[in-house]
């Protein structure tokens, strides 16, 4: 069995999401509004998140929001942080 490790810290861009993988269920629309929620108070377009910041505040778990964010890797709109 081989185990993929995940990346904990992401980088995303809730504009470029929105226009090009819009949130379609309910799990991307709350971890949607909770990147929206940080670039606003942040004052930054785009936003580093934790997955455990995400948990934290959808009440989503963890598999489910990986799952969400590498659904917008794919699209461009979230980066895995690189270290360093």
């Amino acid at each position: 069995m081989k185990f993929v490790e995940l990346p904990a810290g992401w980088q995303c861009h809730p504009e470029h999401i929105l226009k090009h993988n819009p949130p379609q269920s309910e799990a991307e629309h709350r971890i949607w509004s909770v990147l929206c929620g940080k670039a606003v108070r942040d004052q930054q377009e785009e936003v580093s998140a934790e997955v455990g910041f995400l948990v934290q505040e959808t009440g989503l778990p963890e598999a489910e929001i990986l799952e969400v964010l590498q659904r917008w890797q794919e699209a461009g709109g979230a980066f895995p942080k690189t270290e360093g």
